[in-house]
């Protein structure tokens, strides 16, 4: 009899407990903070001049930075001084500042961190045109879709980085100068770079995530040019010019891959044969395709 008692007032604690958890959870009210993203708010759009005269006094090539955030990037040569075209934008927060040093120039939209919810009629259209100076031009943007036709425009030095973007670049015409290297990082993007061969660069970087990246060599090679690129799940084009001697190593486990033209085939090295000056391209890819396009 005891031992029922004693079972029977366990089980009335444990169910009586049960009903008091119970009531609890229906009662009890937890304050979440607000997750919501805030809103920029648009205004009625702006108009920026950007005219800045040639440097005075100095040879020395201009460290020209453009630094944008979300929005659409035309670029070209034609300037009478260093940079000159307009900024159109709609919101405060975007105003451009120019920040002048010694053989020094930036272009910049203040950041907003923490404020990424922008609104679906943001307008943050940059016309530009660059001068005939020697440049060490680099360009810094967010989600954004550009047209830059580098044609003719003295580089010594190129570096582009993006996020999620639609981007084409273009050298139609040699460059005016050796170019020490270029270098391009990208996101989940689609990027198409033409007339490589005009660079004059000795270096050429690329480094992308998820995307789709054409290559293009055309143009007047000059000198032997080393070519690293790097790309996570992606299609990569390459176009390499018929006469162009190539030689091109894979790593990294990739084995979708479609040689067109001529090639010689061995232990993941591609090699054509042609006179000139030589592209040396090393791939490291793991996932995604890769096209070896001659023309």
């Amino acid at each position: 009899m005891r031992h029922t008692a004693w079972m029977f007032t366990r089980s009335l604690v444990l169910l009586t407990g049960l009903l008091l958890i119970t009531s609890l959870a229906c009662s009890i009210t937890v304050d979440l903070p607000n997750l919501r993203v805030p809103t920029m708010q648009v205004t009625t759009p702006k108009v920026i001049t950007i005219d800045e005269p040639l440097p005075a006094g100095t040879t020395q090539p201009i460290r020209l930075r453009l630094e944008m955030g979300m929005g659409e990037l035309r670029l070209q040569a034609g300037a009478e001084g260093l940079i000159e075209g307009s900024i159109r934008y709609n919101l405060p927060e975007w105003e451009p500042q120019i920040l002048r040093g010694e053989n020094a120039l930036t272009l910049t939209q203040r950041q907003t961190e923490g404020q990424l919810a922008f609104p679906k009629d943001t307008i943050n259209e940059w016309d530009l045109k660059l001068g005939n100076y020697p440049l060490d031009l680099s360009i810094n943007a967010g989600a954004y879709k550009g047209e830059l036709d580098l044609s003719g425009v003295p580089l010594t030095r190129l570096q582009i980085s993006d996020g999620a973007s639609e981007a084409r670049v273009i050298f139609n015409t040699p460059n005016p100068l050796p170019m020490e290297q270029l270098r391009y990082r990208t996101g989940a993007s689609k990027v198409e770079l033409v007339g490589l061969g005009n660079t004059k660069a000795a270096e050429i970087v690329f480094e992308g995530g998820t995307g789709a990246y054409t290559l293009d060599f055309s143009g007047d090679l000059s000198q032997d040019t080393k070519v690293q690129i790097k790309s996570g799940v992606s299609q990569v084009v390459l176009i390499i010019p018929e006469e162009t001697p190539a030689r091109v190593e894979i790593t990294g486990g990739l084995n979708n891959i479609t040689p067109q033209g001529t090639w010689s085939i061995r232990d993941g090295v591609y090699e054509k044969s042609g006179s000139g000056a030589r592209l040396l391209i090393e791939i490291q890819m793991g996932v995604g395709s890769l096209e070896l396009k001659v023309k």
